[in-house]
């Protein structure tokens, strides 16, 4: 959160009415945490011996959907959570992550397809 607001306050940038404020650092918080993700992406590694600290999951439900949300790319998961989680409309969301409505529609599109997918996998397997 802070991060959010250091860039903003470094920008030359500053939109001039409260209107466009808004949708200006939900962009802003976006992009820092598409970039982390990638981030942590690039430095992910496996447990080799199992012994190696796990974060306990918030919900039965919760922990799947995370994962999954963290198994496609983060673009498609930042548009998937900006309006669906959050409820932006589709042009808020386009205004937020600098895209056209129909690059925003593509992203929703293909993350629906990789989440649910991503989903159903992460499900069997802790049936298993």
């Amino acid at each position: 959160m802070q991060d959010v607001f250091v860039r903003a306050m470094h920008s030359s940038r500053v939109p001039a009415t409260d209107a466009e404020r808004r949708p200006w650092l939900y962009r802003i918080a976006t992009n820092l945490a598409i970039d982390e993700l990638r981030r942590r992406r690039r430095f992910r590694f496996l447990p080799f011996s199992g012994r190696e600290a796990v974060d306990p999951p918030t919900t039965a439900e919760g922990d799947p959907v995370r994962r999954a949300l963290a198994g496609i790319p983060p673009e498609q998961a930042a548009a998937l959570i900006l309006r669906l989680h959050e409820g932006f409309t589709r042009a808020e969301t386009a205004e937020l992550l600098g895209l056209s409505e129909e690059g925003v529609k593509s992203r929703l599109a293909r993350g629906r397809v990789r989440f649910t997918e991503e989903y159903l996998r992460l499900t069997r397997e802790t049936r298993r």
